[in-house]
C-alpha cells in the first residue's frame, strides 16, 4: 500500500503539483491515529472515590456537572438547613457544597488528561526550505518530516507512571474528603462548646446580678460595707464580660463552619443544638487500634505510591541517559533540476549530559520517600495509641467534672450562702466560692469539648487519615516539585 501527498509548490516548479510516495507512512499515520482516538471521563474515578468514602465515613458526595443534578442537590442542602441539623449532616452539606472540595475534585479529570496524554505518540514535525540562487535560475527547494522514534518505546514507561500518577490523585482527593469531614466535625464541635459556655454565663449573669441587687439592698441598710457592695459588683461585671467573649466566639466558630460547609447569604441561619452531646461508653484495645490505623492509612498509601513514582521516574531517565532521542524521517528535495529522496535519521549523542545527575537526583528523593514513609508509619502507630490514650483521659475527666466536682461546688455555694446569710462568714467567702463554681463549669465544658475532638481525631484516624496530615502534605510535595518530570 503506498500513500501519495500532494504539496503546492511556488510558481518556480512549473506551476503545478509535486507528487510522492512514501510507502511505510500509511503506517505512522495509521498510529497517530489510533493513539489520538481516546476519550477522557474522569468520572468513572469519581465513582470509585464516592464508593471508597462511603465506605469509610458513610457519606455520599457530589461533583457537580451544571446539570439538572445540581438543582436536586442544591434542593437537599436546602431540606436539611430547614430543620436543626446534626454534626452528621454537617458534614454531609459540606461534601455536597463545599467548594473547595469541588476544585478538588478537577485533580481526577486531571489524572485522566494526563493518563491519555502519556498514551500518545509525539506529533511529526515538517519543515520546509527554500534556497533562491544569487545568479538566478531555479530555486532549490527542501522538504522534510521527521518523528522523534524513541517516543514509541518510552510510551509504556510514560503510561505506567501517569497511571501511578493517577492513583496518587485518586487517594488525594480521598484524603482531602476526610480532611473536610474531620474539620467540620471539629468546628460543629466548638460551636455548641461555645454556646453551651455562653449559656451557662449566661445564668451566671442572671444569678450575679441578682446576688448584686441583694447586696445593693444591704448596703443601704447599712449591713455591709463599700467594699463588700463593690466586691459583688465585680463579679457581676466580669461575668458579663466572659459571656460578651463568649457570644463573639460562638460568632468566629459559626463562621469557620460556614466556610466549611460552603454557606452563604440566608443559608448561614443553621440551628444546632446548643449543647455538646453527652459522651460514648469508652472502651479501646490500643494494640488493635495502631493496626487498624495503619491498614486504613491513605498516608502511608500516598508514600507508597510516591515510592513507586520516582522508581518509575529512574527508569525513564535509565533508558533517555543512554539515547537521549532518536528522529526518523523522510525528505525530498529540488536542487538544479534534479529530484532527490529518502530517509533520514538523527541520534543526540549523550556527550554533555549524561542523565547521572538527573539519576542521582531521582535516587535521593527516592531514598528520602522510603525514609518519610517509615517515619509516618512509627507516626501513625503514636498518633493512634496517644489519640486512645487522650481519649480516655478526657473520658474520665469529664466523669469526674460531672460525678464529683460539679455537685460538689454546688454543695459548697448552698452553704456558703446560707452561713453568708446567717452572718457567720463574709461576703469574700462567698463570692470565691461562686468564682471556683464558675471556673468548674467552663473547665466541664471544655474538658467534654476536647473529649469531642479526641473522638473525630480517633474517628478520622480510623477511616485513615491522620489529623496533623499539613507536615506530611509539606514533605510529600518537596519530593515532587523538584525536577517533576525527571529528564530535560
Amino acid at each position: 500500500m503506498s500513500t501519495t501527498i500532494k504539496m503546492w509548490l511556488s510558481d518556480n516548479y512549473y506551476g503545478g503539483y509535486m507528487i510522492f510516495k512514501y510507502r511505510n507512512l500509511t503506517l505512522i499515520l495509521q498510529m497517530f491515529i489510533l493513539s489520538a482516538c481516546t476519550t477522557i471521563s474522569p468520572r468513572t474515578e469519581f465513582q470509585e472515590v464516592s464508593n471508597e468514602i462511603s465506605e469509610r465515613i458513610g457519606k455520599q458526595i457530589y461533583w457537580k456537572n451544571n446539570t439538572q443534578e445540581d438543582d436536586e442537590v442544591t434542593k437537599q442542602v436546602r431540606d436539611i438547613l430547614a430543620q436543626q441539623i446534626s454534626v452528621e449532616q454537617a458534614v454531609q452539606i459540606a461534601l455536597l457544597t463545599n467548594p473547595n472540595i469541588q476544585a478538588i475534585y478537577e485533580e481526577l479529570g486531571i489524572a485522566q488528561a494526563d493518563l491519555v496524554q502519556a498514551g500518545l505518540l509525539n506529533n511529526p514535525i515538517f519543515s520546509a526550505s527554500v534556497l533562491y540562487p544569487s545568479g538566478g535560475g531555479s530555486s532549490d527547494l527542501d522538504f522534510d518530516i521527521s518523528w522523534s522514534f524513541l517516543s514509541l518505546f518510552t510510551m509504556p514507561l510514560n503510561k505506567a507512571l501517569a497511571k501511578t500518577e493517577a492513583y496518587i490523585a485518586f487517594n488525594k482527593v480521598i484524603a482531602a474528603v476526610l480532611d473536610l469531614s474531620d474539620n467540620v466535625r471539629s468546628a460543629f464541635y466548638r460551636v455548641q462548646a461555645n454556646s453551651q459556655a455562653a449559656e451557662m454565663l449566661q445564668q451566671v449573669v442572671m444569678a450575679t446580678d441578682a446576688s448584686y441587687e441583694a447586696a445593693k439592698r444591704l448596703h443601704h441598710a447599712g449591713n455591709i460595707t463599700d467594699l463588700a457592695l463593690d466586691q459583688q459588683r465585680l463579679l457581676y461585671e466580669e461575668a458579663k464580660l466572659m459571656l460578651i467573649d463568649s457570644q463573639f466566639s460562638i460568632n468566629q466558630s459559626r463562621e469557620q463552619l460556614n466556610k466549611l460547609m460552603g454557606l452563604w447569604g440566608n443559608a448561614i441561619q443553621w440551628e444546632i443544638s446548643l449543647r455538646l452531646p453527652d459522651m460514648n461508653e469508652e472502651t479501646f484495645e490500643i494494640l488493635n487500634i495502631e493496626q487498624r490505623v495503619i491498614d486504613k492509612s491513605i498516608d502511608l498509601e500516598l508514600y507508597r505510591l510516591q515510592i513507586t513514582k520516582i522508581a518509575q521516574r529512574l527508569g525513564l531517565v535509565d533508558i533517555t541517559s543512554l539515547i537521549p532521542d532518536i528522529d526518523i524521517g523522510f525528505g525530498w528535495e529540488r536542487d538544479d533540476g534534479e529530484y532527490q529522496r529518502g530517509p533520514s535519521i538523527g541520534i543526540q549523542m549523550p556527550i554533555f549530559d549524561t542523565g547521572q545527575a538527573r539519576k542521582a537526583s531521582l535516587q535521593g528523593r527516592l531514598n528520602q520517600a522510603q525514609r518519610q514513609y517509615i517515619s509516618t508509619a512509627i507516626a501513625l502507630r503514636s498518633s493512634a495509641r496517644l489519640t486512645a490514650q487522650t481519649l480516655l483521659h478526657h473520658y474520665a475527666r469529664v466523669n469526674h467534672f460531672k460525678q464529683t466536682l460539679m455537685p460538689l461546688r454546688q454543695q459548697i455555694v448552698n452553704g456558703a450562702q446560707l452561713e453568708y446569710n446567717a452572718m457567720q462568714i463574709g461576703v469574700f467567702k462567698l463570692l470565691n466560692a461562686q468564682k471556683q463554681q464558675i471556673d468548674t463549669g467552663r473547665q466541664y465544658i471544655s474538658s467534654l469539648r476536647n473529649y469531642w475532638l479526641a473522638r473525630v481525631k480517633m474517628d478520622i484516624l480510623l477511616s485513615g487519615r491522620m489529623s496533623s496530615s499539613s507536615e506530611l502534605n509539606v514533605s510529600m510535595t518537596s519530593a515532587t516539585t523538584s525536577n517533576e518530570n525527571g529528564e530535560h
